[in-house]
């Protein structure tokens, strides 16, 4: 068996977390988890308790890191001893890492080592693969393994490593683990049941060197919005619009009246100081006066423009709509008429998934499947594949704020900024 050279440069930014996604019976809230301990060395132990965890659900085991190349091109991750108390049917293997040249995965069971290696498609940097290794466990998975080069000039590389397969066996038990060549870094370890987060925890290996927490404020299922000085987020259940303070602390604290403008569907758009919402499901723009009233009450002519699946921009007296069905910028005139009317050609850029983006002036589209940001020249035409800035994943909502750009994640409520070379002003924990 031949094995590559573990790693063992430190760490810059490391996050691991193990994910239990059940999705039979039951509810989370009857799960019960703990992690621990919080502090380790290179090498120790760590515990993932679990206990009422019924058969028949899907448990996935996910471990995500960024893995700082420290000035090199090659990387090796590896966890070994990985116990699980549980038996796994249809045991799933899946690896999904960029920016790469060729990237693959070892898994060593006993006899048995499973690996694929490949490069990225055309026109691609990420790697993902997958392989069905049948039934296991329970038992001890002697090693998980990721290797691979960058592409050439890259800082660091976005690794997943999964394991998936359906439960069966004893409802409760422990996970076990170890991780072998970060000498100083951060592992978050995170545990969902049913699409819940039942527990997370940071711990902490070695004497990594400080990193700051990214602000955090939202929640899944929000929209953030930005307006000047203003920041926050709409929540369409509720229609509110929760602002948050220079600490990002909400400056109406839960459980106070917060503005309430628009429902479930909504899209948030800020006009100068005007805030209001776009109603994909008619095409109406309405927007808010002081005290939160719509300007133009129900039942009077709104303005109406875009349709359902459409994304609104708004780019100093610019307003209009990105379909992504058919990637066309379509702006409005003063009287929200179409600038070029249907049936001629009007600009593409971009396709279904993407989400429009303008900096500076400039106009492009920010596509979460790969966290490209392609801009478009005067002739509409794309940023050059080898150009493309990458910054932020699947998921992630684009924001503009305080001259900066940047991703709103709404799974962890992270508002992830990036410096003028896209790189996070806010290193991962």
């Amino acid at each position: 068996m031949k094995t590559d050279s573990m790693n063992h440069s430190r760490f810059y930014v490391i996050a691991l977390s193990f994910i239990l996604l059940c999705c039979v019976i039951g509810t989370a809230s009857a799960v019960s988890v703990t992690i621990g301990p919080d502090q380790i060395e290179e090498g120790d132990t760590i515990t993932i308790d679990i206990s009422d965890l019924e058969d028949g659900r899907i448990l996935t085991f996910r471990m995500e890191s960024v893995l700082d190349l420290r000035g090199g091109s090659r990387f090796s991750y590896q966890t070994n001893k990985v116990y699980v108390p549980f038996r796994l049917e249809d045991m799933e293997v899946t690896m999904v890492v960029q920016p790469v040249t060729e990237a693959g995965y070892e898994v060593q069971l006993g006899d048995f080592i499973f690996s694929e290696s490949k490069k990225p498609p055309a026109s691609s940097d990420t790697v993902t693969v997958r392989q069905n290794i049948g039934d296991r466990g329970p038992g001890t998975i002697d090693y998980l393994k990721a290797f691979g080069a960058a592409v050439p000039g890259s800082h660091d590389v976005d690794l997943l490593l999964q394991l998936m397969g359906t439960k069966k066996g004893v409802d409760s038990g422990s996970i076990t683990f170890e991780l072998e060549g970060i000498q100083d870094g951060y592992v978050h370890i995170t545990i969902e049941v049913d699409g819940s987060v039942v527990e997370s925890t940071l711990i902490t290996i070695g004497s990594p060197e400080p990193i700051d927490t990214r602000p955090q404020f939202g929640q899944a299922g929000d929209i953030p919005f930005t307006d000047g000085e203003n920041k926050g987020v709409f929540r369409p259940a509720g229609g509110y619009w929760i602002f948050a303070d220079e600490d990002w602390n909400p400056v109406i604290p839960s459980g106070e009246p917060r503005p309430q403008f628009g429902m479930s569907g909504d899209i948030p758009v800020t006009d100068g100081g005007d805030k209001g919402v776009f109603r994909p499901s008619t095409g109406e723009w309405i927007f808010a006066d002081s005290d939160w009233n719509p300007v133009i009450p129900s039942g009077e002519p709104r303005p109406q423009f875009g349709m359902s699946g459409d994304i609104p921009f708004i780019d100093g007296g610019d307003k209009g709509v990105f379909r992504p069905s058919t990637g066309e910028w379509i702006f409005a005139d003063s009287d929200w008429n179409p600038v070029i009317p249907s049936g001629e050609p009007r600009p593409q850029f971009g396709m279904s998934g993407d989400i429009p983006v303008i900096v500076g002036g400039d106009k492009g589209v920010f596509r979460p499947a790969g966290g490209y940001w392609i801009f478009a020249d005067e002739d509409w035409n794309p940023t050059p594949f080898a150009e493309r800035p990458q910054f932020g994943q699947v998921g992630d909502f684009p924001i503009l704020y305080d001259g900066m750009s940047g991703v709103f994640r709404p799974a962890t409520g992270e508002w992830i900024f990036a410096d003028p070379d896209w790189n996070p002003v806010i290193p991962q924990r």
